[in-house]
């Protein structure tokens, strides 16, 4: 099988960084979309509680996680601790659900980096830490096919950063639950009682309901134009 060129960088070594427990991971954020947008509240997010994921549909597992900086700006008469973080990549490693690190053909590194950006503001007090939105590529589509429907995976995710003092840091590792499925699976065909609802991330976590998905057996079953709808939106 040949894979697509991806920029992804295999783990033959690590840098010395700074591991920091006050960054951290909280779940990743349900996007709903409005004014012809996705958009994802970061000051009350609504996390997604059972990330899901569709291998029949061609597109990558993508996830905006919110994430803390307990890190304080703290200035004296003779330094300023700068503790904003510029967030620079994602390292993930996918795993069993017992934590083992999948069996995956040579050519897909695992772990892998990725880039990812974001800026994490410094912690006002220590009860209300800077927080902000990091969109990460946890599963690039060349992964995919590689991928069984029907298990569960774990994607150990870790993001590496600067400060603005310019001092590296990592967050701790995030364990990410994904289960697996196939077919139909997040594809539905609408009731009578419900509304139309394209998805902002198509073929995870939540469904795509269209009517030219009522008869579909799966995403390679569909026409063109529903393929366009659920990968695109269209109402």
């Amino acid at each position: 099988m040949r894979y697509p060129l991806l920029i992804i960088l295999a783990l033959t070594s690590l840098s010395c960084t700074n591991v920091h427990p006050s960054i951290i991971l909280n779940g990743s954020i349900l996007a709903e979309p409005g004014d012809g947008i996705c958009q994802y509240e970061i000051d009350d997010p609504v996390l997604i509680a059972y990330p899901q994921y569709n291998i029949d549909v061609p597109r990558p597992y993508e996830a905006v996680f919110a994430v803390d900086n307990q890190r304080r700006q703290l200035t004296s008469d003779i330094a300023v601790n700068r503790g904003g973080v510029e967030v620079n990549f994602a390292q993930v490693e996918l795993q069993d659900s017992a934590g083992t690190p999948l069996a995956l053909p040579a050519e897909l590194p695992n772990p892998f980096r990725l880039p990812t950006n974001g800026f994490l503001p410094s912690a006002s007090d220590p009860e209300m830490p800077g927080r902000a939105p990091i969109r990460v590529t946890v599963i690039p589509d060349a992964y995919r096919p590689s991928l069984t429907a029907g298990t569960t995976i774990v994607a150990s995710i870790t993001l590496f950063g600067t400060t603005v003092g310019a001092v590296e840091v990592e967050s701790t590792p995030y364990a990410y639950r994904i289960d697996l499925c196939d077919g139909t699976c997040l594809l539905h065909c609408p009731a009578d009682t419900d509304t139309l609802l394209p998805s902002c991330t198509p073929g995870q976590d939540i469904p795509a309901i269209y009517p030219c998905l009522c008869d579909a057996t799966g995403f390679s079953s569909l026409t063109d134009e529903c393929r366009r709808c659920v990968l695109e939106g269209c109402l």
